[in-house]
């Protein structure tokens, strides 16, 4: 759609809807059948681990699961809108329920 219906030189969120982790960890659970409980650490800790896997991966020559940084963008609540899209582009998003159960269909037929 942007490529065919967007303007030159303007950018499209091409997303959906905006939730926190605790509602996505919820709708997992829903489409997927599982009750997996969410745990919540405190910030520093989180960051302190994400400290210490960094170390672990460059000791080993490795990618960091998990980074400080990565901890940090979990802090906030940043929410965007696709509404510039919707509008422009007739781009119609799935529901976050839809993308989910496409997801793990895909996953379990890929065996991801």
């Amino acid at each position: 759609l942007a490529m065919e219906e967007g303007r030159p030189g303007e950018r499209y969120i091409l997303g959906g809807e905006n939730v926190s982790v605790r509602e996505l960890s919820a709708l997992v659970n829903t489409v997927a059948g599982t009750r997996w409980k969410v745990r919540y650490i405190p910030f520093w800790i989180a960051k302190a681990a994400g400290l210490i896997e960094e170390a672990r991966a460059r000791i080993l020559n490795q990618t960091p699961l998990f980074t400080w940084s990565s901890v940090e963008t979990y802090r906030h609540s940043w929410t965007y809108s696709s509404g510039k899209a919707m509008r422009e582009l007739g781009y119609r998003p799935r529901t976050m329920r839809e993308g989910l159960a496409l997801t793990l269909a895909w996953l379990r037929q890929n065996k991801a």
